[in-house]
């Protein structure tokens, strides 16, 4: 007989305590929800009403901060690490990033001095952030400090080092870094390329081509970052044609040039007095033929090279070639192309680029303000020249050497020495070329006593003559008929 339904007796239900509506977050997860949102502020003024903190907690805060970049919020975190129980290496080595990328070298270095535990993590943060800084000595002291604690660098670390040793041409401490590669077997291509090309191109940066070279046949597994980085060294230090041979060698042993290694190919090339300008559109061609679309470094390597081996009506007619070709100049495309009209006095031409860096809105860059001046002091439009240099907000020596030199070449020697004496009041330190112009244009005035007492003055000074100076002393005496004298300085 069923039961009836009235008598039988339900199942209780079983509920889970409910969080109350409002209910607080724990403190850590109140702060990590403060970091999420970057509300850190906020986090900072939770923590110092605290007693401890987590330092899973402590670490994500820090991370907010360096990716905020506030250094007054990193400090302020700083002072609370006292909540932390006991030293944490994870901590204090994420403090010493935070700080390195906040922008404060000296509060990183102070966390990284006091830590009682580093470990390579530690080294790497350190190191890499002084390496970021371009503060490369710093970074070899480290290096070594970091050996004589017994920790050697890894894959990752070492090139950094590498880097920081080709920047301050220090082969002695580059070889060593060799040595440990070498026996760490960092250069073997199965485990890292990084490595190896690091110290290929650390040769060639600190002049040591022999070694360069060695090294690079010796390579068990070479890709076109070392091929890039031999032809490129080899270009750097003159040696142009072995650059080419091994430009050729590349392509033969079936690898495809990028565009890095065409523009150091065109720039190399167009140095060479009988290159053509038939020779130089025909490597465009050739390049764009392997699906290579040429650049404005492309072209523009080929023009300024054209222009340095004095080819300017060419470097001009490449000019027009890129403009076809719908590649837009930049500032320093403008800039060798100004140098050309500069030395074949070519105002009308100069006039349309200046016109034309106004309209495109780069007339403002400095390289290309000095390029103008020179031009128009060439032109002898001396007028046009001051009011680009008095327009620029931004000058540097070469300024104020072309202004002055176009002044003292024309024959405005008044002008010229007013603003060769206003140089220091503006902050600014003459070198040899801002000497040689003054002194070369009292020559041409028949001052030989202010010339000779000016030059005194350049050695007193602190400026060290150059080949030019003596040229232009030479010249100087000459033209003003001390013939016995001239011949005296020349020996």
């Amino acid at each position: 007989m069923e039961k009836s339904l009235s008598t039988c007796k339900p199942k209780p239900k079983v509920y889970s305590k409910p969080r109350k509506q409002g209910a607080p977050f724990s403190l850590d997860a109140r702060l990590l929800e403060l970091s999420s949102h970057g509300k850190l502020n906020e986090a900072i003024f939770i923590l110092q009403q605290s007693d401890s903190v987590k330092p899973k907690t402590y670490i994500s805060l820090l991370q907010s901060c360096a990716d905020l970049g506030s250094i007054e919020i990193g400090r302020k975190l700083h002072s609370c690490a006292r909540l932390l129980p006991g030293t944490n290496c994870a901590v204090e080595t994420k403090m010493v990033s935070m700080f390195a990328k906040c922008g404060s070298l000296e509060d990183a270095r102070k966390v990284f001095d006091k830590m009682p535990k580093r470990t390579l993590i530690t080294w790497s943060v350190m190191i890499g952030a002084y390496v970021r800084e371009e503060r490369w000595d710093e970074a070899v002291d480290l290096f070594y400090l970091m050996m004589r604690e017994g920790v050697i660098p890894d894959s990752f670390l070492l090139p950094r080092i590498v880097q920081a040793c080709a920047s301050i041409g220090d082969c002695k401490t580059a070889q060593l870094l060799h040595s440990i590669a070498e026996k760490k077997g960092f250069l073997d291509p199965t485990v890292d390329t990084h490595v190896a090309n690091s110290i290929l191109a650390m040769y060639f940066k600190c002049g040591k081509v022999k070694d360069g070279r060695k090294f690079f046949e010796k390579m068990s597994y070479r890709n076109l970052v070392s091929w890039n980085s031999v032809i490129s060294g080899l270009s750097q230090h003159g040696l142009r044609e072995e650059a080419i041979r091994v430009f050729d060698l590349l392509i033969s042993e079936g690898l495809k040039p990028d565009i890095f290694t065409w523009n150091i190919y065109l720039s190399n090339f167009s140095k060479f007095e009988n290159v053509s300008l038939k020779f130089a559109t025909d490597l465009i061609r050739k390049m764009e033929n392997q699906g290579i679309s040429p650049d404005i470094f492309s072209w523009t390597s080929l023009v300024s090279g054209f222009v340095q081996s004095g080819k300017c009506r060419d470097a001009l007619q490449l000019f027009d070639e890129m403009l076809k070709s719908k590649v837009e100049p930049n500032s320093m495309t403008i800039a060798c192309v100004l140098s050309a009209c500069a030395k074949l006095k070519w105002l009308s031409t100069g006039k349309l680029l200046h016109s034309y860096s106004i309209r495109k809105g780069i007339d403002k860059s400095v390289l290309l303000a000095n390029s103008l001046i020179g031009m128009y002091a060439k032109c002898m439009m001396l007028e046009e020249a001051q009011k680009v240099f008095d327009k620029m907000s931004d000058r540097d020596v070469v300024s104020w050497n072309s202004i002055i030199g176009g002044y003292a070449q024309a024959r405005f020697y008044s002008k010229a020495f007013e603003l060769f004496s206003l140089m220091d009041k503006f902050g600014f330190q003459r070198n040899a070329v801002t000497w040689n112009a003054i002194i070369s244009g009292l020559f041409q005035n028949g001052e030989v006593d202010g010339a000779l007492e000016l030059l005194s003055k350049m050695e007193a000074s602190g400026v060290t003559r150059n080949l030019a100076s003596w040229n232009t002393i030479i010249a100087g005496m000459v033209q003003n008929g001390y013939f016995d004298e001239a011949l005296n300085i020349f020996r």
